[in-house]
């Protein structure tokens, strides 16, 4: 007897009869005949059979899941920076990406855009860390200007990684940088900093000199408290 492959719509089926000869099924119903090459055997029907989701998914997140540290260009500090944004991804040759991804997908199994995204994660936030700090030195950019620049960052990550989402028949699409900034009390610290830095090579100084006179008029009213009470 045939077998009857039922393809749902926005998917592709993959059926590999070795791991040389593999077809592709289109959204349908089809019917697969078995072979009758081995004489006196009787029907032969081995496969593996994989479903793929090639329908575009644009409303996909990222994100660093922790800190990196990287040091602000124009101030020097040391920071904790967060990113995230989002991305679409459409698989362009399911064939390709299902050879690239058998050993990590079990058979009969539909290959969505989740299970990409997680296969990716890490390469995704490791590329977009290095072309993050790149650019910051190459322009000197302080984390207080970044959101000037934020497509211009993002045009560039998504060249960097369009490159390794290809060589698995994956295309990246509207991918985009929502944020980059520093833990909340680092951004503060930075800011004070540049306020310090734009008053001046005396402002340490004068500071310095506010905070002893200070200490000394509380002192002061401390001693003279004293003596009333005496």
């Amino acid at each position: 007897s045939d077998t009857r492959l039922v393809v749902k719509q926005g998917q592709e089926a993959i059926i590999f009869k070795s791991r040389k000869n593999c077809e592709v099924y289109q959204t349908g119903t089809h019917v697969l005949y078995m072979d009758h090459t081995l004489p006196g055997v009787g029907e032969v029907f081995s496969a593996e059979i994989y479903y793929v989701n090639i329908t575009s998914k644009l409303d996909m997140n990222w994100g660093t899941q922790s800190p990196f540290q990287l040091e602000d260009p124009k101030y020097g500090l040391i920071l904790s920076i967060r990113s995230y944004g989002k991305y679409g991804l459409r698989i362009q040759n399911s064939k390709m990406f299902v050879s690239e991804l058998t050993g990590t997908v079990h058979q009969g199994e539909t290959i969505d855009y989740m299970m990409i995204a997680s296969y990716f994660s890490a390469f995704l936030t490791t590329r977009i860390k290095t072309v993050i700090s790149k650019f910051m030195i190459q322009k000197q950019i302080s984390f207080l200007e970044v959101t000037a620049y934020l497509d211009e960052l993002s045009d560039k990550c998504q060249t960097v990684i369009s490159d390794e989402f290809e060589r698995f028949g994956v295309e990246i699409q509207n991918f985009y940088i929502a944020s980059i900034i520093p833990l909340k009390e680092e951004y503060d610290l930075l800011q004070r900093y540049k306020q310090e830095m734009a008053l001046g090579s005396n402002f340490y100084n004068i500071n310095r000199s506010y905070h002893i006179f200070e200490e000394i008029a509380k002192q002061s009213e401390h001693t003279s408290f004293e003596d009333a009470g005496k």
